[in-house]
């Protein structure tokens, strides 16, 4: 490439940035995507968001990896729902049953409820995001039986019963209000 190409391509780039730019709401909005755009423009991997970070900020990758996700979210990254389910994927990870094939079941079952949950929230239909939301909260249950046969044959504590149920209530609850 010559150097009027590259001064071309760099003007378009240039109009172009502003152009989103001026579409975003705040400064603090605009700011991020300036960042991020940089971080996809200069050399290296840009298959996701850590290393594009890393590159703009060696010593702060991880906080500005954060921002990043901030600027760059999914539909379902705030949705209470999701949060939640995500908080109980955590959970029973850390809170095993002893008994593997109750564990892994357990554990495919709040992926599950975590998975559905953020694929409803990127749906337009309604009737299509009560069925995925219907397989979240009945994964949620699922999840939480498990616990509960667990208890029953002495592979968990009647803490970790506990925890699984109460979150699992609320897991289960905020997905019935999603169902239409």
């Amino acid at each position: 490439m010559n150097q009027s190409v590259i001064d071309q391509l760099a003007h378009r780039t240039g109009e172009c940035m502003t152009h989103i730019g001026r579409a975003l709401g705040s400064l603090p909005q605009r700011k991020r995507f300036a960042e991020y755009a940089l971080g996809l423009l200069l050399p290296g991997e840009r298959k996701s968001m850590e290393p594009i970070a890393a590159r703009i900020d060696p010593e702060h990758a991880r906080a500005r990896f954060k921002t990043f996700q901030h600027f760059v979210s999914f539909p379902h990254s705030k949705l209470v729902a999701y949060q939640l389910a995500r908080q109980l994927v955590r959970l029973v990870h850390d809170n095993p049953i002893q008994d593997t094939t109750l564990r892994k079941h357990a554990c495919d079952s709040v992926r599950s409820t975590a998975v559905h949950t953020a694929e409803g929230a990127a749906r337009w239909s309604r009737a299509y995001k009560s069925r995925v939301y219907v397989m979240a909260r009945a994964e949620c249950c699922e999840a939480v039986a498990c616990y509960q046969v667990a208890s029953d044959m002495v592979a968990c504590t009647a803490a970790q019963l506990d925890a699984v149920q109460q979150l699992g209530k609320r897991v289960s609850d905020i997905h019935s209000r999603l169902v239409h």
